[in-house]
C-alpha cells in the first residue's frame, strides 16, 4: 500500500475482538460495530478459510450460506462491498466455477467472481479475468505486474480463465505435499478443528489421505482429544516463527527429494522429523485410534 502511495490511513486491519479473541465472520455484532466506526467502503477477507470459524467448514453449503448471508446484510445495511479471497484447489477441472476452494455455493452466492493468475508462456505477465458477473456483461481482463516490488495494473488482457488455470496446472515445481501442506496451515489458520472435517475437506480438496498425513507431520500439528465442544479428536497448528516454518518447509523438501527413489518411505519419513515432532508411526497409530483410517 505504501509503495502505491495509497491513504494507509483509510485502511484498518480488524485482528482480533476487544476481548483478545481472533475474528470470526459470525461475530456479525463486531464487524457491524467497525462498519459503523471506520465508514468503510470495502471489506476485505483474506483469506476466506482463516476467518469462517473453527466450527464452519466452507466445503459444506449449509455451513457457509448462512454466513454468507449475514455479510450480504451488512453489505446491504452500509452499502459497502465485500471481497472474499481463495485460493484454488489441487482439482485439474478447466471449469473456474470448480477450482476456487470450498464449496460451490460460495461462487452461487458472489455477485462477481475474479481469477487471478500467470500466464503458462510468460510468468512475467499476470491478469485478473472475471469468471462471473451476475448484474451486466463480464468485463475485459486486466493484466498487471509487480514491478520492484510494486503492484501496476498494465491494461486490458488477452489472457482467458482457461489460460491462467492451464498455467496452474502446469506448474510442476509444487509438490502434492507442498500443497497440502498450504492447504492445511489454512484450514487450521483460525485454531483447532475436528479430525474428520479436516479429513473430509482434505479429500474434497483432492489431497489423498496419505499426503494430509505427511504434510500433518511436517507442520507438527498437534492432536487432543475432547471430552467437550462436541467431543472426539481435534487438530490444532503448533505456532512456529516465520524462521522456523521456512527451515521445515526447507528439510521437508531436501528429505521428500532424497526419498523419491527409496523404496522404504516410512524410514525416510521418520529421518525428516525434528524432534520435537510426532513420528509417522505414532500418527499412524493415532489415526487408527481416531478412527480416519477404516
Amino acid at each position: 500500500l505504501d509503495a502505491v502511495g495509497a491513504d494507509c490511513s483509510r485502511v484498518h486491519a480488524l485482528q482480533s475482538t476487544s476481548d483478545g479473541d481472533a475474528v470470526s465472520l459470525s461475530d456479525v455484532d463486531v464487524l457491524d460495530d467497525a462498519l459503523t466506526r471506520t465508514g468503510a467502503a470495502l471489506i476485505v477477507v483474506d483469506p476466506l478459510q482463516a476467518y469462517l470459524g473453527a466450527d464452519i467448514d466452507m466445503h459444506r453449503a449449509n455451513e457457509t450460506r448462512p454466513v454468507l448471508a449475514a455479510l450480504a446484510r451488512l453489505a446491504e445495511r452500509y452499502s459497502c462491498a465485500v471481497l472474499l479471497i481463495r485460493h484454488l484447489t489441487k482439482s485439474r477441472s478447466d471449469r473456474a466455477a470448480y477450482r476456487g476452494l470450498g464449496s460451490i455455493d460460495l461462487t452461487a452466492a458472489a455477485r462477481s467472481v475474479l481469477l487471478a493468475g500467470r500466464d503458462p508462456r510468460d510468468q512475467g505477465k499476470r491478469a485478473v479475468v472475471q469468471t462471473k458477473n451476475s448484474l451486466t456483461a463480464e468485463g475485459p481482463a486486466l493484466g498487471y505486474a509487480i514491478e520492484q516490488d510494486r503492484f501496476v495494473w498494465t491494461g486490458e488482457s488477452d489472457l482467458t480463465a482457461a489460460a491462467l488455470l492451464a498455467a496452474d496446472a502446469t506448474e510442476d515445481e509444487r509438490s502434492a505435499l507442498d500443497e497440502a501442506r498450504d492447504w492445511l496451515t489454512e484450514a487450521l489458520a483460525s485454531g483447532p478443528r475436528r479430525a474428520s472435517e479436516i479429513q473430509s475437506g482434505a479429500r474434497n480438496a483432492t489431497i489423498s489421505d496419505a499426503t494430509l498425513r505427511r504434510a500433518r507431520v511436517a507442520l507438527g500439528v498437534t492432536k487432543e482429544k475432547r471430552e467437550f465442544a462436541g467431543g472426539g479428536w481435534w487438530w490444532s497448528l503448533r505456532r512456529c516463527s516465520q524462521t522456523e516454518n521456512e527451515h521445515v518447509r526447507a528439510n521437508t523438501n531436501e528429505q521428500t527429494q532424497k526419498n523419491a527413489d527409496t523404496a522404504d518411505n516410512s524410514t525416510g519419513a521418520a529421518k525428516l522429523l525434528k524432534p520435537k515432532m510426532l513420528s509417522e508411526a505414532e500418527h499412524l497409530r493415532d489415526d487408527l485410534e481416531e478412527g480416519l483410517i477404516p
